[in-house]
């Protein structure tokens, strides 16, 4: 299973809502794709080494969890995931 498919998995129970809603299907479909674009960018770009340095008190040489270049690609992929078909 390569990471795409397993963000699709793993997104609807990440942010799944017990509230009822009365949303129809194809903004349903829409939110699932950003929230699946989402667990994508966390399982391919998050730098796992860095944040469980930095949970162990460790110092870090850069301070951030996701680099600048990275970021700038889950943007993209969350703003095509967004765009209307």
């Amino acid at each position: 299973m390569d990471a795409r498919n397993l963000a699709t998995v793993i997104a609807p129970n990440l942010f799944a809502s017990h509230a009822p809603t009365d949303e129809d299907t194809h903004s349903l479909l829409d939110r699932l794709q950003l929230q699946a674009a989402f667990v994508y960018c966390l399982i391919t770009q998050l730098d796992v080494a860095l944040e469980s340095s930095q949970l162990a008190g460790e110092e870090a040489t850069d301070n951030s969890v996701v680099s600048s270049s990275n970021l700038g690609v889950c943007r993209e992929l969350v703003d095509s995931s967004a765009a209307p078909r």
